[in-house]
């Protein structure tokens, strides 16, 4: 049954990864026949058409990739990037096989300040932790440690918000069932829009980011939303190579399960550190780290190499 499972789900993602390309190469031939821009940064890489690069070559108009994915998951980045004048991946292990193919930089995630900010109030803190993010049976990782603070620190207000349930990926709830049992855990189960989850970092003391496992170097948008939201970021994973921020003084970096529950249970009674850290990394990122800023660094470079 597993097995049968399995194989109906990769031809589901199979078929619905071609109807995405599919739908992409027609959108993005419509606008650049139709605006006629200088530039057309296509983010994940969607396939250029032929008949696409041929008008960009003609016209003069630049195209660049922005893979916010790594190049073993999604195989067209890698089988495309040819297609690109410039190529900019969020996965720093992707920058030399994609330079084999088209001048690649480094260019982390960011977060939209529209969506994801400070809003009033929220100095008054109702949750200890939140962590948002899937808990699927692919991701053990986020079930041990969200286990192990659920069971360890039974006196902290945590809410976890996941939303993987889908036919071609079920969803084994009793893989859960040790995190679902504290009577101290708000655990939902659904789809959350952005301004709920904005909502969720402004009122908790600590935003506690797992990244997935598939990148093994890059830091998911997460990490940018917590800090765009004004919340205390505690990730699994240093921001090395990300412009500014310095763990310890803009955002915490855990190592393990023990150093993650040591952490917490001093950040949870410490508001003075926590205010001081989260303002810190909140500033940064609404300096540096929003699209805006990202934007204008494609730009730079565009207009440097063209």
């Amino acid at each position: 049954m597993d097995l049968l499972r399995s194989q109906l789900s990769k031809g589901y993602v199979a078929r619905r990864d071609d109807d995405y390309l599919r739908a992409n190469a027609a959108a993005l031939e419509r606008e650049v026949m139709g605006k006629k821009p200088d530039y057309v940064v296509v983010m994940n890489g969607g396939i250029v058409t032929e008949a696409t690069r041929k008008y960009c070559d003609k016209s003069g108009t630049k195209l660049v990739l922005w893979a916010y994915d790594n190049i073993d998951r999604f195989r067209w980045i890698a089988e495309h990037a040819r297609d690109y004048d410039m190529a900019y991946t969020y996965e720093p292990h992707d920058v030399k096989p994609l330079s084999e193919l088209t001048p690649t930089k480094y260019l982390p995630l960011a977060y939209d300040p529209g969506v994801y900010r400070r809003l009033p109030g929220s100095d008054q803190k109702k949750t200890d932790l939140c962590f948002v993010g899937s808990v699927a049976e692919v991701r053990p990782e986020r079930r041990r440690l969200l286990g192990g603070i659920a069971r360890e620190l039974s006196g902290l207000r945590i809410e976890i918000w996941s939303d993987t349930k889908h036919w071609y990926s079920p969803f084994k709830y009793q893989q859960i069932l040790a995190i679902r049992s504290g009577k101290n855990l708000d655990f939902r189960l659904r789809t959350a829009e952005h301004s709920e989850i904005n909502e969720l970092y402004n009122r908790s003391k600590i935003c506690l980011n797992i990244n997935h496992p598939q990148s093994r170097g890059a830091v998911n948008p997460r990490s940018f939303e917590i800090l765009g939201s004004g919340g205390l970021l505690l990730t699994d994973r240093k921001m090395e190579g990300v412009e500014l921020l310095e763990e310890g003084r803009d955002y915490l970096c855990y190592s393990s399960l023990d150093d993650l529950l040591t952490k917490v249970n001093a950040l949870a009674t410490d508001g003075e550190r926590r205010m001081g850290i989260a303002e810190s990394g909140h500033s940064i990122a609404d300096r540096a780290h929003t699209y805006k800023a990202r934007a204008s660094a494609v730009l730079d470079d565009l207009r440097t190499a063209c």
